[in-house]
């Protein structure tokens, strides 16, 4: 697969597209008065504790409060507690069968959220869901700190692998570490990209994130009231960071501090940046260039037509996004069903080049 990453970044907004074998596989628009939260970490002030839910409202900075439950509160959780309250089943690096059979077995204990949340505290929070439509953020206290090659796990003791990762004696030598970083006092998973790195590299970013979790710490301790204690990181950069070395042939940006952003994230981890970063500086706009823009475009329509002469229309609602298929203008040249198959075959195929996690209702007459 040949990756490209091309950002666009103009005054209050920044694009990002992901062209593979250089077609469109992803669009992601930041507006910087939207305030986006997402992986965010705050100081955050409980301001109503519901028992009855087994839930509290947090006063956290976002243009309202938030939501967090008491297992998100609890100061001793199992990780796959932590992965279930984090509805992430769909996260590659998330899960890990090296879970002890003392845990699977383990009763489930009542979870009282008053012996955790009192009204007026001061807690660190950080958000594990945006906030959409009516729903304020969904909190957690049990911060994740992620890198290329693992994820940091600070309140929760546990050593987890990708399941990706094939390799026995890598699978091995990676198990070997995690008892070194739980034995400081950390959980961690290493990630699908540590298998094609050494065990120094990873140590020298495990270093880099328990320095970042002391320093979150430390400045939780000495504010007041509710902050942003540690942005998440540029979302650039988080398409960087999920993508193997050998995958990605080139990140072109049109802004100077993007550059710097990406050249110092290359040259932390060893990599020649000279080999993928490219600035981008030629008087037409970059997504022109890339011949983006009409993609873009077509994907903001809420008709889209195909090339049989069906079409899609799309709706959004705060729950899930909805494709409706019809045949429109086409009639087919054979039987109802092959008209049909037809149809939604286009559908899908431009279902899966242009959205995800879809909801899909079959083409009809």
């Amino acid at each position: 697969m040949n990756r490209q990453i091309i950002v666009n970044n103009t005054y209050g907004e920044k694009r990002i597209a992901i062209l593979e074998d250089r077609k469109l596989v992803e669009l992601h628009v930041m507006h910087s008065e939207e305030g986006n939260c997402l992986s965010n970490i705050y100081s955050g002030i409980i301001r109503r504790v519901l028992p009855g839910m087994q839930s509290a409202f947090v006063e956290f900075g976002g243009t309202r409060t938030g939501f967090i439950h008491a297992n998100d509160l609890k100061l001793n959780i199992t990780y796959e507690e932590y992965q279930k309250n984090l509805e992430s089943d769909d996260d590659e690096d998330a899960g890990s069968e090296d879970q002890s059979q003392e845990t699977q077995n383990e009763p489930r204990k009542h979870t009282d959220i008053t012996e955790y949340a009192k009204e007026g505290n001061r807690i660190l929070v950080q958000v594990v869901k945006e906030p959409i439509g009516q729903k304020g953020a969904k909190l957690t206290t049990h911060i994740s700190l992620a890198g290329r090659y693992c994820v940091l796990l600070p309140t929760i003791t546990h050593i987890g692998v990708s399941r990706r990762i094939n390799d026995r004696e890598k699978r091995d030598e990676l198990k070997e570490f995690g008892q070194k970083v739980l034995k400081k006092g950390y959980g961690i998973i290493l990630r699908t990209l540590a298998a094609e790195t050494d065990i120094k590299t990873i140590e020298k970013e495990v270093v880099f994130l328990i320095k970042k979790w002391i320093s979150i710490q430390n400045t939780f301790q000495k504010g007041r009231g509710t902050a942003l204690i540690e942005p998440a990181l540029d979302p650039m950069l988080d398409f960087v960071q999920n993508t193997a070395m050998n995958e990605l042939s080139e990140i072109v940006v049109d802004n100077k501090n993007d550059e710097k952003a990406v050249r110092d994230y290359f040259a932390f981890y060893g990599e020649n940046p000279d080999d993928k970063v490219k600035f981008y500086d030629l008087p037409y706009p970059i997504f022109d260039y890339y011949s983006i823009e009409p993609e873009v475009t077509k994907l903001v329509k809420k008709k889209i037509w195909l090339k049989s002469g069906g079409f899609l229309i799309i709706e959004q609602t705060e729950a899930l996004t909805v494709i409706d298929v019809n045949t429109g203008k086409f009639v087919g040249k054979g039987d109802l069903e092959s008209t049909v198959v037809k149809t939604n075959c286009e559908a899908a195929e431009e279902n899966e080049r242009s959205t995800s996690k879809s909801a899909f209702y079959t083409a009809g007459i």
